[in-house]
C-alpha cells in the first residue's frame, strides 16, 4: 500500500495508457472505459487533496477530468483516420503528462517538495493543452455531428471559467471581484470562439487561436486579480501571444 501511494503518477499514467490502447482493440467498450478512467482520477486525485475543503476539491480534480475527458474525446472523434503511429504517440503523451501532473500534485500536497509558483506553472500547461484539445473536439463536432453551436459555446465559456478559477484558487486568496470577472471571462470566450469558427482555417489552428487566447486573458486576469499585474507583466503576454498569434496565422491551411 505504501509503494502505491509513493507513486501514485506512475500507476495513474499506466491505467491511462494500457486502458486507451485497449480502446483501439475493443471498441465496443468505449463508454466503459471512459467511465471507469474519470473514476480512477478522481479517487487518485482525491487522496492528493482529501484534506481540502469540499468547495476546492471539486474545482481542482475537474482539472484532470477535464484534461482526460478531452483527450478521450480527441481520440475516438478526431484520431480515427490518422496513422496507427500517430495515434499510439498520443495515448503515450496523454499518460505522461496526466501521470506526472499527479505526480507533481502529490509533492505539493503531500510533501511540500516544490513551490507554487511551480505548481502553478504545471496546472497552466495542463489547462492550455484542455482548452486545445476541447476546442477541437467542439469544433468537429459541430459539423460532423451537427451538436448545436450554441451549446458548445457555452460549454467551452464553462470549461474556461472552471479552469481560471482553478488557477486562482491556487495562486491567490481572491475577492468578490473575481467572482463578478470570471462571467466577463466566460462571455469573452463565447465570442472568441463564435469569431474562431467564422475562420476559413482547420479545427487544428482554430483550437491553438483558443488555448492562444486562454494563455493570454487567464494570465492577464490572474495577475489583475491578484494585484500582481505589472507593465513587465502586460508587454511579456502581449508580446509571446502577438508572436504566436502570427505563427499559428501563417502556417495555418486557409480554404
Amino acid at each position: 500500500m505504501k509503494f502505491f501511494k509513493k507513486y501514485l503518477g506512475l500507476f495513474l499514467g499506466l491505467i491511462i495508457f494500457v486502458s486507451l490502447e485497449l480502446l483501439f482493440k475493443k471498441q465496443f467498450l468505449v463508454w466503459w472505459i471512459l467511465c471507469l478512467n474519470v473514476f480512477a482520477v478522481v479517487i487518485i486525485y482525491q487522496q492528493l487533496i482529501k484534506t481540502l475543503e469540499f468547495k476546492k476539491k471539486i474545482i481542482l480534480i475537474l482539472s484532470p477530468v477535464i484534461f482526460y475527458v478531452s483527450s478521450f474525446l480527441f481520440l475516438i472523434l478526431i484520431v480515427p483516420q490518422a496513422a496507427t503511429i500517430y495515434k499510439h504517440t498520443l495515448v503515450v503523451l496523454i499518460s505522461i503528462i496526466l501521470g506526472m501532473n499527479c505526480s507533481i500534485w502529490q509533492r505539493w500536497f503531500l510533501w511540500s517538495r516544490i513551490n507554487q509558483s511551480y505548481l502553478q506553472g504545471n496546472f497552466q500547461f495542463l489547462n492550455l493543452v484542455s482548452v486545445f484539445l476541447s476546442t477541437a473536439v467542439f469544433l468537429n463536432i459541430t459539423f460532423l455531428l451537427q451538436v448545436p453551436f450554441w451549446f458548445n459555446q457555452f460549454l467551452l465559456a464553462f470549461i474556461i471559467i472552471i479552469l481560471t478559477y482553478q488557477l486562482l484558487i491556487i495562486q491567490c486568496d481572491f475577492s468578490v471581484k473575481a467572482y463578478l470577472f470570471l462571467p466577463i471571462l466566460g462571455l469573452i470566450f463565447i465570442e472568441l470562439f463564435w469569431i474562431v469558427s467564422l475562420l476559413p482555417i482547420n479545427f487544428y489552428s482554430g483550437a491553438m487561436l483558443m488555448a492562444l487566447f486562454f494563455y493570454l486573458f487567464s494570465g492577464l486576469s490572474l495577475d489583475f486579480l491578484s494585484d500582481q499585474l505589472k507593465k513587465n507583466n502586460f508587454k511579456k503576454y502581449i508580446i509571446i501571444s502577438l508572436v504566436i498569434l502570427i505563427l499559428v496565422l501563417t502556417s495555418a491551411k486557409w480554404f
